[in-house]
């Protein structure tokens, strides 16, 4: 049987590896073109691209799994506490106006409700754990369902503000909305068949 702090690490694995998938989704890669050969100063631009890439890439996933990484270990200590979780105090922490609040402790609920689920599941694996703890794929997709519709209304809620600082900032969130759900879709397939 694998202990809590097994498990912790094998959903914060499992966050960062769909992170990393998402984040190849939503943010476009540098194509390479047959101009490049012909004209050579075109793949020092190129280059120069690409390492944005990966840099923004990186910086995706691990603003991604801030919230989430925050949220696994609340459900555990709550657990190994045996007290209730405490997302208010995660909301406040994380320096979001004001307003914000309310829409990321939601946020924070869904992943906390969803992390003590699975700490508490039998199971050797991740999807051991989605499987034994959920039942069916109907039952995740209702848990995920839950946790698509919290990220959408905080996700909404930022991209008006981040409207006026940043272009392109409803077509990123709508990308990561929709990407996020199909992956979800794909893993519930993927994990009961």
């Amino acid at each position: 049987m694998i202990t809590i702090d097994e498990r912790v690490a094998m959903i914060l694995q499992s966050e960062r590896r769909f992170a990393e998938e998402l984040a190849q989704c939503v943010i476009e890669k540098p194509t390479v073109s047959v101009w490049m050969i012909l004209i050579p100063i075109l793949i020092v631009y190129h280059m120069y691209r690409h390492s944005r890439y990966v840099e923004g890439k990186k910086q995706f996933v691990e603003h991604y799994l801030m919230s989430r990484t925050n949220a696994v270990r609340e459900a555990a200590a709550a657990l190994a506490e045996a007290r209730a979780p405490d997302a208010a105090r995660l909301a406040v922490a994380n320096g979001l106006a004001a307003d914000i609040q309310p829409l990321l402790q939601d946020l924070l609920e869904a992943l906390i409700e969803h992390f003590m689920i699975l700490l508490k599941a039998d199971g050797g694996d991740r999807d051991s754990l989605i499987r034994s703890s959920y039942g069916s794929g109907t039952a995740y997709l209702l848990a995920m369902n839950r946790l698509n519709a919290a990220e959408r209304k905080l996700y909404n809620a930022l991209s008006i503000q981040l409207q006026e600082q940043q272009e392109g900032v409803n077509g990123m969130v709508a990308s990561i909305e929709a990407e996020s759900e199909r992956l979800r879709r794909e893993e519930a397939h993927r994990i009961f068949g």
